[in-house]
């Protein structure tokens, strides 16, 4: 299924991708939004302080296609990007942090 809006990133609005998925699986039981952070320098993490429905997961990969994914509890990738922009206005939009 896609539920992709218009996004210049090719991976939102899609199911996360497999290699991710054992990733999210050990981390998305109680429900709350995933945010990976694919480079891992923690240049996320100001973005989401006090987003307490958001767990925040360092996961470096090598060359990855996006700094950072927002996977919805249902696996879903709702924002993805080079770098924070528009992370917070995605937070925003699935939900008031």
């Amino acid at each position: 299924m896609d539920y992709a809006p218009e996004s210049e990133q090719p991976l939102v609005g899609r199911f996360l991708p497999s290699v991710f998925r054992e990733v999210a699986a050990e981390y998305m039981s109680d429900g709350r939004f995933l945010l990976l952070d694919l480079v891992g320098d923690g240049s996320i993490d100001a973005a989401v302080d006090g987003a307490d429905r958001v767990r925040l997961v360092h996961r470096p990969v090598p060359d990855p296609d996006a700094a950072a994914l927002l996977v919805r509890p249902d696996g879903y990738v709702a924002w993805a990007g080079a770098d924070t922009t528009g992370l917070r206005d995605a937070l925003d939009r699935w939900y008031a942090v």
